[in-house]
């Protein structure tokens, strides 16, 4: 009897131990969730300023992409998980916007498996690894340059690919509060998740998500 009731105390010990430790991430999650917004609307709004008067119509635009980012976007950043669908269109709002503001020197394409749209993943993970390939990839090149996002599902993982055409920052030194918040949260999240960066053969950078389940439920979200 002492025996049991000493497995019953160790077996909830060992429970309450669990929640605690699932809601120290969901809060990690949420605070790296926050440190991400407010960076990227801050350099939005101020670029939308900058446009009102030499260019209003191009300001235009840039907040209705702007609308269309936060309409797709609000919904998944108060919650621990979303859809690559929904990242996607997060994406190519963030792109549009950025196009605009390099004045047609940033071009762009996604190239999306759609039955991958209801892959799980955390919320904002794209959009910090596209400000590392604007800023290091495109804006250092007098030309500029073009962004290609891909999906692909391989066996049991999904792959996402971020490629830019450098130059601009070395695949080993790639650093920075964004990269290290998507760094910590695929950590903290998803076990057997992978970041990692490469330089492309014919220059540049490619970045590269993978998730190891194509529809497996977030650790942290469960």
């Amino acid at each position: 009897e002492v025996l049991l009731r000493t497995e019953a105390n160790l077996a909830r010990v060992r429970l309450e131990t669990e929640i605690q430790e699932k809601m120290l991430v969901q809060s990690e999650l949420r605070l790296l969730q926050a440190q991400i917004e407010p960076h990227f609307l801050f350099n939005t709004l101020t670029n939308v300023v900058a446009l009102i008067q030499p260019q209003p119509e191009a300001a235009e635009q840039m907040l209705e992409n702007l609308t269309t980012l936060l309409r797709s976007s609000l919904h998944s950043t108060r919650s621990l998980e979303t859809t690559l669908a929904d990242e996607l269109d997060v994406a190519e709002a963030y792109l549009s916007i950025q196009s605009i503001r390099m004045r047609g020197r940033l071009r762009y394409t996604i190239e999306h498996d759609p039955g991958l749209d209801d892959v799980r993943l955390l919320p904002l993970m794209l959009q910090p690894l596209l400000e590392n390939a604007v800023k290091y990839g495109v804006e250092p090149r007098q030309s500029g340059g073009s962004i290609h996002v891909t999906t692909q599902a391989r066996g049991e993982r999904v792959e996402i690919r971020v490629l830019d055409p450098g130059p601009g920052m070395d695949a080993d030194s790639v650093d920075g509060i964004g990269i290290g918040n998507v760094k910590e949260r695929l950590r903290a999240s998803i076990e057997g998740a992978l970041l990692s960066f490469r330089p492309r053969p014919e220059g540049g950078l490619e970045t590269l998500i993978v998730l190891p389940c194509a529809r497996q439920g977030l650790e942290a979200g469960q």
